[in-house]
């Protein structure tokens, strides 16, 4: 069973003064990444919940440590967000490969040179 803590976001401008409509509830993961950079590679996953903060810093640590003592350089990261899609979203490179990440690119770009021709 997994528990999640409840983080009120409020809306810009709002004093979050008896103004429960300018304020939503989210539940916040924390998510451990361990990337290798070289290989465009996600070595370790693994999702805590904000209750558990202290143990995800605690395992990137020890990971860390570990990784430096073997002088292996691979990224290790502690995320937070409102669930794995939005982690998908907002970090997507830890889970596309090399040719996925070129190819959105791209995209983008012939997007932008699109937009940038209608003008």
């Amino acid at each position: 069973m997994r528990f999640y803590s409840t983080t009120t976001l409020r809306r810009p401008g709002a004093s979050g003064i008896g103004h429960s409509r300018n304020s939503i509830s989210v539940k916040l993961m924390i998510f451990l990444i361990e990337y290798n950079r070289r290989e465009g590679r996600l070595v370790t996953f693994k999702v805590f919940a904000e209750l558990e903060r202290s143990k995800a810093q605690n395992l990137r640590l020890e990971i860390e440590l570990d990784l430096n003592r073997r002088k292996i350089d691979h990224e290790v990261v502690l995320l937070q967000a409102a669930s794995e899609a939005a982690l998908h979203r907002t970090h997507g490179r830890y889970f596309k490969d090399p040719r996925q990440i070129l190819d959105s690119l791209i995209a983008q770009l012939d997007r932008s040179v699109k937009m940038l021709q209608q003008e």
